[in-house]
């Protein structure tokens, strides 16, 4: 796979994805994600209206949120495109509220795709698809201490799968605070049918050493279609809290970047639907060429 971002010029511009002005370039931010800590804005109608910002986008009806893009120019830092305002913004590449949202190329992932929906949201039919799954719906309170309540009996069980999240984590120390850089695994287990993720937050909340953790709900990611650029794009922001790079500029090397390590490597172990991941990192270890996932449909 070569999992990426979108670059800035295909957001707005002459360059800009076709499938933009069926759906707009806003994003929703899911539950996981904003919990990881992407930023979001409230509810997308309301903020829109309180602020007299256009709202583009037809599909938007939860929170949105801003998301990491990519430049062409090798000589001006990173920008990442600011939802809810009519302009982009530069942000450091250390900031740790920007969400992540993918694109593929549409031949790297046609073989695998379960589904696809032809859907007119009013502005012109695009193509969603799925391929995949992901932690998406974040659980109220209320539900994640009842799934809490099973999960102690030993009524939920652990499918053998994990999902790697990244981040920056804030620790207090005797001589201060201190932001450092770490990975953790939320395992997956399941229960009546569907899979749940426990999750912790991105940083330590208010007691910092009994961070309390949520339940998030897998589902299966949605993919907007662009057939003209070749390119799958996440409808939602789907990664929350990681930063770009842990330098203070960034001139365009995206394949040097976090997110592009994380994207290549765990985003693409995790995010498949397996029903063990040792087991399937094993097999891609002993044998990389064999072919791990079986075809399904084809475009």
């Amino acid at each position: 796979m070569s999992y990426s971002i979108l670059r800035l010029d295909q957001i707005e511009g002459d360059n800009r994805l076709g499938i933009f002005d069926k759906v707009g370039a806003d994003a929703e931010v899911t539950g996981f994600a904003n919990y990881r800590g992407a930023r979001s804005f409230p509810l997308i109608g309301k903020y829109f209206a309180s602020q007299n910002l256009p709202v583009e986008s037809p599909v938007l009806n939860k929170k949105c949120a801003k998301y990491w893009t990519s430049t062409k120019d090798p000589d001006s830092p990173l920008k990442c495109y600011a939802y809810g305002k009519a302009h982009t913004q530069t942000v450091t590449p250390r900031s740790d509220d920007v969400g992540v949202r993918v694109c593929v190329p549409i031949d790297e992932i046609k073989d695998q795709i379960t589904d696809i929906e032809t859907v007119d949201y009013g502005k012109g039919e695009v193509k969603v698809a799925k391929f995949g799954e992901y932690p998406k719906d974040l659980l109220s309170w209320e539900e994640s201490r009842e799934l809490n309540k099973l999960y102690e009996s030993g009524e939920m069980k652990p499918t053998g799968k994990s999902y790697t999240v990244s981040g920056y984590r804030i620790e207090l120390y005797y001589d201060g605070q201190e932001k450092h850089y770490e990975q953790d695994e939320c395992e997956e287990y399941t229960i009546n049918g569907k899979k749940y993720a426990k999750v912790q937050p991105a940083v330590y909340e208010d007691d910092i050493f009994g961070r309390s953790y949520r339940w998030v709900e897998v589902k299966p990611i949605e993919w907007y279609l662009d057939e003209e650029s070749g390119l799958a794009v996440s409808k939602d922001i789907i990664i929350g809290g990681m930063p770009m790079s842990r330098a203070p500029l960034y001139f365009g090397r995206f394949d040097s970047t976090i997110i592009s390590d994380f994207l290549n490597e765990e985003f693409a172990i995790d995010s498949r639907v397996v029903d063990n991941k040792k087991e399937m990192i094993d097999e891609m270890l002993e044998d990389p060429q064999e072919e791990i996932f079986p075809k399904q449909r084809t475009l």
